[in-house]
């Protein structure tokens, strides 16, 4: 795995709720930070790629939602192509889903290209969330 990979890794701490990972490709293309994913969901992305492998409409999905384990608690991941139209109402809609969680975690990590900017929009929408915006591709 690669250092940068490693480092997101490391991000992780138990007052992460979620990941909104943005990128220019579909998870079939196997993104810039699939393998750290990979290895927090288990195998998830694999074995979500493995399943999709002879689908072309889901091998094109512009979103994908995720939920596994983190720390003992649920940890949500959003997975959205950057391209697509409805970007934005996407990831409200995904934050909201995993924001109503019951648990006292308060964070979500924002994978996105400098051209999203949408860690300040989430932010300024969902005010009792702390969003720490990383570089993505």
């Amino acid at each position: 795995m690669q250092e940068n990979q490693l480092k997101l890794l490391k991000k992780f701490d138990n007052s992460i709720l979620g990941l909104i990972w943005i990128t220019k490709e579909p998870l079939s293309a196997r993104p810039f930070y699939f393998e750290a994913i990979d290895y927090l969901l288990d195998g998830m992305l694999t074995v979500h790629n493995n399943r999709v492998i002879d689908n072309e409409d889901l091998k094109q999905n512009s979103k994908s939602f995720f939920i596994g384990t983190s720390f003992g608690k649920p940890i949500f991941i959003s997975h959205l192509v950057e391209s697509s139209e409805k970007l934005k109402k996407d990831a409200f809609e995904l934050t909201q889903l995993a924001s109503k969680s019951p648990q006292d975690r308060s964070s979500f990590i924002i994978l996105e290209s400098a051209q999203v900017k949408l860690s300040q929009q989430l932010s300024s929408k969902f005010l009792d969330f702390k969003f720490i915006q990383l570089k993505g591709e």
